[in-house]
Parts: structure tokens; C-alpha cells; sequence
């Protein structure tokens, strides 16, 4: 008799989940614009504001070995990528000193695609 229960259970469970699923969970209204409005939160709103100021720096710069310095070793070329951020209408980008150190020139790509040639105006060690 325990057994005969436990299978109308079973039974009956199981129908209430296909006639959830088939019937769409029994006309609940599903919003995709409301789900997405909920995950917009402060912080993508802050960065959808402001990814149009962030740029893409690629620099080159000639790397030594330490302890070298030999006739043959000049050292290798080494690719660097950082990102920086336009501070003013004038066009000039912040970015952390190491983006920069060593690097003989900068091309950065804005937002919309545009490449660029960048020149290091000051830098900051320090920090």
C-alpha cells in the first residue's frame, strides 16, 4: 500500500511539472526588458557612460636581459597592451606608468575604432 502511495505521489509531481513546463508556467507573464533592467546596475550604468573615454594602448619597447649587454645581445622587442582613459576634450589619455615606461611610441584605439599615434607628455613614476 506504501508503495501504491509513493507512485501516485511521484505520479502527480511529475504532472505538475509537464503541465508547467507545457503550459509556459501556467501563463506567467515573462519580461526579458524587466529581467534585463535589473541586472543594469550602478556600476554598468557607470561603465557604459563612461567606456567611450576608455582607450586601448599598444606600445613597443626594446627589453634587456639582466646582466647582458654583450656585442650580439640587443635585447628582444616586446608588445605591451594597457588601457587609459581620455580626461579632457583635448584628447589626453591617463593611464598607469608601466603602460608607458620604456616604450618608444603608443598607438591607442578610442571606442569607436580609430587608431591613433600617441606622445608621452609627462609621467608620473612615483605612482
Amino acid at each position: 500500500m506504501a508503495d501504491r502511495s509513493a507512485c501516485r505521489l511521484s505520479l502527480r509531481a511529475l504532472l505538475l511539472v509537464g503541465m508547467f513546463v507545457a503550459g509556459g508556467g501556467w501563463g506567467l507573464p515573462i519580461r526579458w526588458a524587466a529581467g534585463s533592467e535589473l541586472r543594469e546596475t550602478a556600476i554598468v550604468k557607470a561603465v557604459r557612460k563612461a567606456r567611450a573615454a576608455v582607450v586601448n594602448i599598444r606600445g613597443e619597447k626594446l627589453v634587456t636581459p639582466a646582466g647582458s649587454g654583450g656585442a650580439f645581445d640587443a635585447g628582444r622587442r616586446v608588445n605591451g597592451m594597457g588601457t587609459g582613459v581620455i580626461i579632457d576634450e583635448r584628447g589626453y589619455v591617463l593611464t598607469n606608468h608601466h603602460v608607458v615606461d620604456g616604450v618608444r611610441e603608443s598607438q591607442i584605439t578610442l571606442a569607436d575604432g580609430r587608431r591613433l599615434t600617441a606622445h608621452l607628455v609627462a609621467r608620473d613614476p612615483e605612482t
